[in-house]
């Protein structure tokens, strides 16, 4: 028999007590429920961006929480049942109010704890109790005015190896030769937007570091000490002049940053770093530069540029070159450049380069001879000075991204009447407008050029049904080959709507397997991008 239900108050659990992770950011949300610690299970509670003034008592006794993330919200203290939240081992308490945070010690399993753009009073002294803290994140709070805090205090961090301390405004008495100790663990550290002008004596003591963040500093050089194993190194937005020679003991150095700073001459020292890949020198003074560097990206947009030297097309590591806001008035020969000796062994950078920005210059047009850049498949050539289209990209094969916005000029092909859109000759773009009529045209390509063994691999490739293959097969195998391909092609757009396009049809005849069949394809697919439709 049934019994009457209490009128009393019963407190329920959340949603679900067996729940595991909670997502709940950007919620505006001001208040947690006090029955939180119903969800004895969870382990990851993200809370960030939200409007918590404070949390409940019961938050204490979600036992097995590992990860909690509190940034961007309102709190000013955490409730004292916190430090029964022995299995954290991450904690974001950024961009809050706190001014003291002494609550947070003995979490032996803490790892990441994150408290940037607090008003903190106090340093966290205690915070060294969490022995096994490997990341710790200080940037923006107020970290110069705190009495006596100097760089050493971290060496109580024995297992550090990842450090933030930006946007504190420190200087050099912040790293006073006495105080500084071995880092054995420390892997990275950013000391950006702050005043330092010397760290010479900070690096030699860091073995194993190898992403270092200077930027937004007051260096005049670069410090002469840095270790080897440096992998990524930042110092941009500086005063540097010029790289001393030590720079060569940054044998494992694959990404350099020297951007905004007051070099004139290209600093020939890096040409020597073998394992660099990536430079950055946009916004400096260079007006021509010669190199045979080994570089997969380099940025030198903003300087001074007109003209690089023509070694520059041996450059075959280059991936990514960016030459924005320079001074160059003709796209570079070096780029399409190939030798007319035939030497199979060399390759030139028309053959390698896959990324190329050049925009905000003053080129005119764009010679045939691009057609040698075989891998390019991003250009952006916006704001230069064209006179009208350039209709030799279409010779690019591999492009995918064109950008081509001309803020300050359109050129004159896409303001004439006479002219329909300069892009249909660069790309077959699949809309409704065309598209009936670039199906048609490809439709005649596989009829002129697939063989009967190719209609077997393509009735693979559009994955019909078991019934439709047998069906094909039974009423159509007699036909000639190009009616057949016909009903093969009206039963593939009857059955995948408009995934059924062009631009579909042709990513099959390259994947047919056929290589005779793919470089006709090509070919037609070109004479096809050249007409006016």
């Amino acid at each position: 028999p049934s019994t009457p239900l209490s009128t009393k108050q019963i407190s329920r659990p959340l949603i679900h007590p067996f729940l595991k992770y909670i997502n709940l950011s950007f919620n505006h949300i001001k208040y947690l429920p006090k029955n939180i610690h119903y969800l004895r299970f969870l382990h990851t509670l993200n809370l960030s961006h939200n409007y918590l003034t404070e949390l409940p008592y019961n938050i204490g006794y979600l036992e097995q929480l590992n990860t909690l993330i509190l940034d961007h919200n309102y709190l000013k203290f955490l409730p004292t049942t916190f430090t029964r939240l022995i299995q954290l081992e991450k904690l974001n308490l950024s961009n809050n109010y706190f001014e003291s945070i002494d609550i947070i010690k003995n979490f032996s399993n803490l790892k990441l704890f994150s408290i940037n753009s607090n008003p903190l009073k106090i340093f966290p002294i205690l915070l060294y109790t969490c022995f096994n803290l490997e990341d710790i994140s200080f940037s923006n709070i107020q970290l110069n005015q705190m009495n006596n805090i100097t760089f050493d205090i971290f060496n109580q961090f024995l297992k550090l190896k990842k450090l933030n301390l930006s946007k504190n405004n420190l200087k050099n008495d912040f790293l006073s030769l006495s105080s500084i100790k071995q880092f054995d663990y420390l892997e990275e550290l950013n000391f950006q937007h702050n005043e330092f002008t010397n760290i010479f004596s900070l690096l030699s003591n860091m073995k194993l570091l190898n992403i270092l963040d200077l930027s937004y500093n007051s260096l005049i050089n670069i410090p002469e000490c840095l270790n080897s194993n440096l992998k990524i190194l930042y110092l941009d937005h500086n005063q540097i002049k010029q790289i001393p020679n030590e720079f060569i003991q940054c044998l494992h150095l694959e990404s350099l940053n020297i951007s905004f700073n007051q070099f004139i001459k290209f600093p020939d020292i890096i040409l020597e770093l073998r394992s660099l890949n990536k430079l950055i020198i946009n916004h400096s003074k260079f007006q021509y530069l010669t190199t045979k560097n080994l570089f997969e990206k380099f940025f030198l947009s903003f300087n001074h540029l007109y003209e690089l030297d023509h070694d520059f097309k041996l450059l075959t590591c280059l991936k990514i070159l960016k030459l924005n806001k320079n001074k160059f008035t003709k796209f570079p020969s070096w780029l399409y450049e190939m030798s007319n000796i035939n030497n199979n062994n060399q390759k030139y950078i028309a053959e390698t380069l896959l990324e190329l920005y050049m925009s905000d210059n003053t080129i005119e047009s764009i010679p045939e001879e691009i057609v040698h850049m075989i891998n390019l498949q991003t250009i952006d050539l916006s704001n230069n000075q064209f006179l009208k289209f350039p209709d030799t990209l279409v010779l690019l094969e591999q492009l995918t991204t064109f950008i081509y916005s001309q803020e300050h000029a359109p050129p004159n092909d896409f303001i004439d009447d006479k002219y329909i859109s300069a892009t249909s000759n660069l790309y077959v773009q699949i809309n409704d407008k065309y598209e009936e009529k670039l199906f048609e045209i490809y439709q005649q390509i596989f009829i002129e050029n697939l063989t009967s063994y190719d209609i077997e691999n393509l009735l693979k490739r559009f994955k019909l049904s078991k019934n439709d293959m047998n069906n094909f097969h039974d009423n159509y195998s007699n036909l000639k080959r190009e009616n057949k391909i016909e009903i093969l092609l009206n039963i593939w757009k009857q059955k995948r709507g408009s995934l059924a396009n062009s631009d579909a049809l042709y990513k099959f005849a390259q994947l047919i397997g056929d290589k005779n069949l793919v470089q006709k394809m090509q070919k037609a697919y070109l004479i096809a991008r050249k007409i006016r439709i």
